[in-house]
C-alpha cells in the first residue's frame, strides 16, 4: 500500500506544472477572474479539461497495470514481444482516449 501511494505521489509530482496551470485556470474561471463567456476563458477551460483528463488517465493506467513495463518489452530481444507491445500501446491509448473524451 505504501509503495502504491509513493508511486502515486511521484506521478503527481512529475506532472505538477500541468496540474497547477490547469487547476489555476479552472479556479480563475470559478472565482470570476476570467469571465465565462470570454473566448480566452473558453479555450483555456477546454485545454485544462483535456490536461486534467490526460493526467487522470495516465495515473489510472499506471495504477491499473503496474506490472506491465513497456521499457522492458522494448529492450527484450524476443521478436514475439513486438506484438505484445503493440497490443499494450493500443490498450493504453484506448484508456487515455476514453477518459479524455469523458470530460
Amino acid at each position: 500500500m505504501l509503495r502504491a501511494l509513493r508511486h502515486f505521489y511521484v506521478e503527481i509530482w512529475r506532472l505538477k506544472w500541468a496540474l497547477l496551470i490547469s487547476i489555476g485556470i479552472l479556479l480563475a474561471k470559478a472565482y470570476g477572474v476570467l469571465p465565462p463567456d470570454h473566448p480566452l476563458a473558453v479555450i483555456l477551460t477546454k485545454a485544462s479539461n483535456v490536461t486534467i483528463g490526460f493526467v487522470l488517465a495516465h495515473i489510472l493506467r499506471k495504477q491499473t497495470f503496474p506490472y506491465i513495463d513497456p521499457k522492458a518489452l522494448l529492450q527484450a530481444q524476443n521478436p514475439a514481444f513486438g506484438h505484445a507491445f503493440l497490443g499494450i500501446a493500443v490498450l493504453y491509448a484506448a484508456i487515455i482516449y476514453a477518459v479524455a473524451m469523458s470530460l
